[in-house]
């Protein structure tokens, strides 16, 4: 099981497709010869539900991978993987659409199988297993937007991007810490609101001359991305989603103007 794991992320990460190891299963959609293939492999606790068929690329790994692998014995996993996916890009249109019709036969069969199946069980039977299919998919695109959101923010940290600052009333928080460490969060919001107007105002002007020394910090290092061509660390994610939305958007046609009668 370890070992076909470890092909399958290697074959995985020259692919495109994320594999979720808790199940062995593949979350994501794949693009194949042009068109798209939700590949959902969610295993069910039901014995009896037919399983989705191998995607187009899936087809061809297992046809290739065993000649690779003889051909290549000392190879790692990861260069199996890298030359499984050449030989992929070097397939004519005419080559892929032989192991795009395999799949198509295949789903074919799966979705009658899977009507059979949906007529054995109750209906409660199907919502219950529907549920636990998209609970697992919700889990798995929370966990990989937790995981990529951790990467991001390490890998700032590696490229010195200075940390955000504290509020005023942080810092006062901070400071209390300092002063005695068995203070609550509760006793420490009950000390600010006893604060004069005019210790408030010091923690104000303590956070505007942080904020301000951060603003010219954190331009710097953005000037510094720039010139190191790495753009893509001072936007945010969400903002690098809709460039490439936009990117892969295709040009509308323009519509003919109707000539008025």
């Amino acid at each position: 099981m370890a070992a076909s794991l470890q092909v399958m992320r290697s074959l995985a990460k020259f692919s495109g497709l994320f594999i979720n190891e808790s199940r062995f299963s593949l979350t994501k959609s794949t693009k194949v010869c042009g068109s798209w293939h939700q590949s959902c492999y969610l295993s069910t606790d039901h014995p009896s539900m037919p399983k989705k068929p191998s995607s187009v690329y899936f087809l061809f790994i297992a046809d290739v991978r065993p000649e690779v692998q003889a051909e290549n014995p000392d190879a790692k996993m990861s260069e199996i993987g890298k030359k499984v996916g050449e030989l992929w890009r070097k397939l004519s249109d005419n080559e892929k659409k032989v192991y795009k019709e395999r799949f198509e036969a295949n789903m074919k069969t799966y979705k009658i199988d899977m009507e059979k199946f949906k007529d054995s069980i109750t209906a409660d039977e199907w919502a219950d297993i529907q549920k636990e299919r998209n609970d697992k998919i919700a889990a798995t695109k929370e966990k990989k937007k937790r995981r990529e959101k951790r990467d991001r923010k390490q890998m700032l940290e590696r490229e010195g991007k200075p940390k955000p600052i504290p509020t005023n009333y942080a810092m006062f928080v901070q400071d209390q810490f300092k002063d005695n460490p068995s203070v609550t969060i509760d006793q420490c919001a009950v000390l600010w609101r006893n604060l004069t107007a005019a210790e408030k105002e010091a923690y104000k002007e303590r956070y505007k001359q942080a904020r301000a020394d951060y603003d010219a910090a954190l331009e710097k290092w953005k000037k510094q991305m720039i010139d190191e061509g790495k753009l893509e660390l001072i936007e945010t994610p969400k903002s690098l989603k809709k460039s490439k939305s936009k990117k892969k958007k295709p040009a509308k046609s323009a519509k003919k103007k109707k000539r008025k009668l």
